[in-house]
């Protein structure tokens, strides 16, 4: 299998991002890092953590660095 570097766009729940990790594990892939563009802060780092299998996690930029004066914050 090929090391592979699985990279998102956003990530908010980290949903998609894990459902990303399986596959590429189930084809025969090592996950060596997941990257992210933005990271919205609502629980996608924990999620994509415990699903990586050690990988490292990275944002770019998080939504507190795009939109530091958002209401729900």
């Amino acid at each position: 299998g090929e090391r592979c570097l699985v990279v998102e766009d956003v990530v908010t729940t980290g949903g998609s991002t894990v459902a990303a990790l399986e596959r590429v594990r189930e084809a025969g892939h090592e996950v060596v890092g997941v990257v992210s563009v933005l990271d919205r802060l609502a629980g996608g780092e924990d999620a994509i953590a415990d699903a990586s299998g050690g990988a490292p996690y990275l944002a770019l930029a998080t939504i507190d660095d795009v939109y530091p004066e958002r209401p729900d914050r």
